[in-house]
């Protein structure tokens, strides 16, 4: 089912799409933030949520385990919390990754400035600071 251009902007809509909804969506561990429950659109934040928990899955368990994990310092104990974030994920079925969106890039090794690690999707985020080596 393909939905309109008036049903997509309706906020209230898609935070209750009645099926399942397939979403380009970061799956990094910065990104596990946006499964607290603090980040559900509902009819108390009028729906507006920056990035929101679009499956709308609460649950206190996993917000604590969020809370901990970003709240932690001890990369050991960071981990183990991750490990409990991720069995939570998995048994209770809160999102499921389907595929993975990569996005290659190449550039000379006299480009320099360039960067091996983009932050953003568009190579040329820094384009400004390039230079090419002799």
């Amino acid at each position: 089912m393909q939905i309109t251009t008036q049903r997509a902007q309706d906020l209230e809509y898609v935070a209750t799409f009645p099926a399942f909804l397939v979403r380009n969506r970061p799956s990094d561990v910065g990104s596990l933030r946006f499964l607290h429950s603090s980040q559900t659109p509902l009819p108390s934040n009028n729906y507006r949520i920056a990035s929101p928990n679009h499956s709308r899955y609460m649950n206190p368990e996993l917000d604590a385990l969020i809370d901990a994990y970003f709240t932690t310092v001890p990369m050991t104990e960071r981990i183990r919390v991750l490990g409990q974030i991720t069995r939570h994920v998995a048994e209770q079925v809160t999102v499921m990754g389907l595929f993975f969106n990569p996005i290659p890039g190449a550039f000379s090794s006299r480009l320099v400035n360039a960067g091996a690690h983009w932050p953003h999707p568009l190579v040329t985020w820094n384009i400004h600071e390039w230079d090419l080596r002799s």
